[in-house]
């Protein structure tokens, strides 16, 4: 199968030889290779952002980059069928969630802009591993066990014991070293090893190995999640942030454990409706005399064996006048009455009784122009809810000021 990129919806329906986009903006073929693929992917990983069907296959709520061996997949979101730059308003949103920069500005005239979503964060991340590297490594102390034949450090006596029995020439010492071997550096190698691998991009696979002889030779082994706990948040790595952010993402979104053959799987898919959660409580922090707690664990029942029940409020939003506000984010459109559906507001009653909130929301987007929160009341308790669409879209550019403004009108 001839390497092949597709550009898809959340939602939407691949059927074996009907036409797909591609990231040039023209049209190709969905074969029946193509489901092939996508089937084994879907059948191996149980992945969610995928039901296989008769010859065709539906994207879910997930967005993202999927690549299986040639076919390389990018998932924009989409509510409507409108012409709307939906990779903007995705990057957008990826960048205020994740704390990231990623552009799809021109760049120079020498630099090719990548097409799709993965090559992006490839992108952004080797401008930022090489902007690291040129202003130079991090460098920490780090303590070294050495059993040499000069005396420096400390003496390990235990160890010294057991292993120079019969080498009295030798001694077993533990010193101190300030170099670049460290766990942030040690993290950045791995991911331009990552790029080196995964990425379909000829240019960037030879900066990332060009890279690769600016670090010193790590034994860092597979870096687990828990490294990134481990690096310390001090002045010499607060210009690291960004970088390990999208380290994480390309380090923990690519599954090199799966192979068919000579089948490489990279997977870098966001569930939308976790995405747009992010989103909306990244846009209320920066509101001031807020505080935003998102997935609050609250118990609400206990059985007499010992088991428990929880509510999990998206948002809780503390004012600075002493008042709670709880947003429930719902990543789907909302009806054309404007009447939020009989599940969703006996959630949104739960948990604004539970809170004893002064108000609670079911917050939806919209690509329609902003509008003002419709307010009602549930009849016990009295309590005011209603339900806000926030329009992401200010004509053809995301709206991340107007999607704020919006917000304070929920929680002031």
């Amino acid at each position: 199968m001839r390497s092949l990129a597709l550009v898809v919806s959340e939602h939407q329906r691949l059927v074996v030889g009907e036409a797909v986009l591609t990231p040039a903006g023209t049209t190709t073929t969905f074969t029946s290779d193509c489901f092939d693929l996508l089937a084994r992917f879907v059948d191996r990983t149980r992945c969610p952002a995928f039901r296989i069907g008769y010859r065709s296959v539906t994207v879910g709520h997930h967005v993202g980059y999927l690549r299986v061996g040639p076919l390389r997949l990018e998932i924009l979101p989409k509510l409507a069928s409108a012409d709307l730059p939906w990779r903007d308003l995705l990057v957008h949103m990826i960048n205020e969630s994740a704390d990231v920069r990623l552009t799809l500005g021109a760049a120079s005239p020498l630099q090719k802009r990548p097409r799709d979503l993965f090559d992006l964060l490839v992108a952004r991340f080797v401008d930022l591993a090489e902007r690291i590297a040129r202003d130079g490594l991090a460098r920490t102390y780090r303590e070294v066990e050495e059993n040499g034949t000069v005396l420096r450090g400390r003496l390990l006596v235990p160890q010294h014991v057991r292993a120079n029995v019969a080498h009295r020439e030798r001694v077993f010492t533990a010193y101190e070293v300030w170099d670049a071997n460290n766990v942030a550096n040690r993290i950045l190698h791995a991911g331009l090893r990552a790029v080196a691998r995964t990425t379909s991009r000829a240019d960037l696979r030879a900066r990332g190995e060009q890279l690769l002889a600016a670090f010193p030779e790590f034994d860092d082994g597979r870096i687990q999640a828990s490294y990134f706990l481990r690096v310390p948040h001090d002045r010499r790595t607060a210009r690291y942030r960004e970088a390990l952010v999208l380290a994480r993402m390309l380090l923990f979104g690519e599954r090199p454990d799966l192979r068919w053959g000579e089948l490489d799987v990279v997977s870098l898919l966001f569930d939308m409706n976790q995405l747009f959660e992010s989103y909306v409580a990244a846009r209320l922090r920066r509101i001031s005399g807020l505080r935003v707690r998102a997935q609050s664990r609250l118990a609400f029942w206990k059985g007499n064996d010992g088991s428990r029940r929880i509510l999990k409020p998206d948002l809780i939003v503390n004012t600075a006048a002493g008042t709670a506000v709880v947003l429930d984010t719902k990543w789907k459109v909302l009806r054309e009455n404007n009447r939020p559906s009989d599940e969703d507001l006996r959630q949104l009653y739960a948990y604004v009784e539970h809170v004893e909130a002064r108000e609670g929301f079911l917050v939806y987007p919209a690509i329609a122009e902003p509008e003002e929160p419709r307010r009602g009341c549930f009849h016990r308790g009295g309590r005011v809810a209603g339900t806000a669409r926030v329009a992401l879209f200010d004509g053809k550019k995301p709206a991340p000021h107007a999607v704020t403004q919006q917000l304070v009108k929920l929680v002031a």
